[in-house]
């Protein structure tokens, strides 16, 4: 009977250990929860702060580009655009013209692929889904 105590007495111990331990790890889960959650925060913040840089960035170079082109009418310079215009039916058939090389890399630059790969810089440029307004 004394053997079963001091075994039910040691087995008692050791299940308190464990539930010690068990509370320890716990309470990090819940730290590291209270940090993911002030980090999911803290990324969404900081992607709305992208997303109004960006609008923000957007708006300033149109102003700029705006007060460019007041310039250069003051000034009488030629402005040079670039259209590119969609791929006709039959064009668009043919096996060559299925590798693109033509890239719009902004409002004012296009890139040239082919044997030489060719940069160029417009005052403005109008991919082939650009309408006349």
């Amino acid at each position: 009977m004394r053997a079963q105590l001091k075994e039910q007495g040691e087995s008692g111990a050791k299940m308190e250990a464990k539930i010690k331990e068990l509370e320890k790890a716990v309470g990090d889960t819940v730290k590291m929860k209270d940090e993911l959650d002030g980090l999911k925060k803290e990324n969404e913040k900081a992607k709305n702060d992208c997303e109004v840089l960006a609008t923000k960035f957007k708006e300033e170079q149109k102003k700029r580009k705006e007060l460019h082109n007041q310039l250069e009418d003051m000034k009488g310079a030629i402005r040079l655009f670039c259209r590119i215009r969609p791929l006709s039916h039959t064009e668009l058939e043919r096996e060559e013209s299925k590798h693109n090389v033509i890239e719009i890399l902004d409002e004012f630059t296009v890139t040239f692929t082919g044997k030489q790969s060719n940069k160029y810089i417009f005052d403005s440029v109008f991919g082939p889904d650009s309408t006349q307004d």
